[in-house]
C-alpha cells in the first residue's frame, strides 16, 4: 500500500550518500571516515546536520566514533545488506548444506581475487590466524573462531564489499556449521592444513591454486556434514 511521501531531512540525505559510498566500495571496512569538517564542506552542509547523520550511522552499526582518534566504518557493516538473514534459516542439515553450497561460489571466488589483491598486511594477518588456529587445535570453541576469522581475512582481502558482505551476513550460520564439524574426530587437523594450503595459493598469487584448495575444503566439510548425524526438520 502507497503511503504519503515524507520529505527527507538533511541528516537522512546524508546517510543515503554515506550508504552509497559503502555499497559502492568507496570505503571499505574499518576505514576512517574524513573529519566531520571536511565532510560538512564537501556536502555543503552544516556540522551539526553530519553529526546528527553520523549519530544515526552509529545506533545502526554501521560507523564506530571513537573519541580523540574519529570516525570508523565498522568492521562488519553486514546490517546494510542483510536483514538478519541468518534468522531465516532453521539449523538443520539441508539448510547447512545448502550454506556450503553457496559457500562454493562465495569463497572460491573470494581466494581467486585475494590471491590478486592481497597486500603484505593481509598475508601477515592470514599468517598470524594461522598461527593462532594451530596452537588451539584441541581448543574447539577458539579455534573455530581462529577459523571464521581465516575467511574473513581472505574476503578482506579480496577487496570486494557485496562478497565480503554477503558472507558476513551468514555469520552465525558459519560458526553453526563449524560447532558440528569440529567435533569430528581429526577435523581440526585436517581443517588447519586445508586453511595453509589455501593460504600458500593466496601468498604465491596464484588464482587456480587458490580456488582449488579452497574447494577442496569446502567440499570436505559437506561430505562430513552429509554423514553427521544431524537431526532433520523437514
Amino acid at each position: 500500500m502507497l503511503k504519503p511521501v515524507k520529505k527527507r531531512t538533511l541528516s537522512e540525505e546524508i546517510i543515503q550518500q554515506f550508504q552509497q559510498q559503502i555499497l559502492s566500495g568507496n570505503w571499505k571496512p574499518g576505514d576512517k571516515l574524513p573529519p566531520e569538517r571536511e565532510l560538512s564542506q564537501v556536502l555543503g552542509v552544516s556540522r551539526t546536520s553530519v553529526r546528527e547523520a553520523i549519530s544515526a550511522l552509529a545506533a545502526m552499526g554501521l560507523v564506530d566514533v571513537r573519541v580523540g582518534e574519529g570516525t570508523f566504518l565498522a568492521s562488519d557493516i553486514a546490517p546494510l545488506y542483510k536483514g538478519n538473514l541468518s534468522s531465516k534459516f532453521l539449523v538443520r542439515r539441508s539448510s547447512l548444506l545448502e550454506v556450503v553450497e553457496a559457500r562454493k561460489i562465495i569463497e572460491t571466488q573470494l581466494a581467486c581475487l585475494a590471491s590478486q589483491r592481497a597486500t603484505k598486511e593481509d598475508l601477515e594477518d592470514m599468517e598470524r590466524i594461522l598461527e593462532n588456529m594451530g596452537k588451539r587445535i584441541k581448543s574447539q570453541s577458539s579455534f573455530t573462531e581462529y577459523d571464521i576469522a581465516f575467511h574473513f581475512a581472505i574476503a578482506k582481502a579480496a577487496r570486494n564489499t557485496i562478497l565480503y558482505e554477503t558472507l558476513a551476513a551468514i555469520r552465525e550460520l558459519l560458526r553453526s556449521i563449524h560447532r558440528e564439524v569440529v567435533e569430528i574426530p581429526r577435523m581440526p587437523e585436517i581443517s588447519y592444513e586445508h586453511h595453509n594450503e589455501i593460504y600458500e595459493g593466496i601468498r604465491k598469487g596464484s588464482c587456480e591454486l587458490a580456488q582449488q584448495a579452497m574447494l577442496n575444503h569446502l567440499s570436505v566439510v559437506e561430505n562430513k556434514m552429509k554423514h553427521m548425524p544431524f537431526p532433520d526438520n523437514e
